[in-house]
């Protein structure tokens, strides 16, 4: 569900303010410059892979664990503590 959310509307609700936090104009006037340089897949420009992976990996929780600390667990392997407020332990 994440992932549809991120590729529906998310992604370019994010990719739209780093690029009004990075250039001059109006939101309307900066997603026309984006459209008419790279036609609508423009938007999506850096969602595959990472904007996906992190799609899947933010907020996911699976039988009480929380998806994107056991990511940080297995890539850091020590780097990252454990969640400690009640809604990342999933209770």
């Amino acid at each position: 569900m994440a992932w549809i959310y991120e590729f529906g509307i998310g992604h370019f609700l994010e990719f739209t303010k780093v690029l009004k936090q990075t250039k001059q104009g109006s939101y309307l006037q900066l997603v026309k410059g984006i459209m008419s340089e790279k036609g609508v897949v423009g938007v999506w420009d850096g969602f595959f892979p990472w904007g996906s992976i992190q799609a899947i990996a933010k907020g996911r929780k699976r039988e009480g664990v929380d998806l994107g600390w056991l990511v940080c667990v297995l890539v850091y392997e020590s780097g990252c503590k454990a969640p400690t407020s009640s809604w990342s332990r999933g209770s």
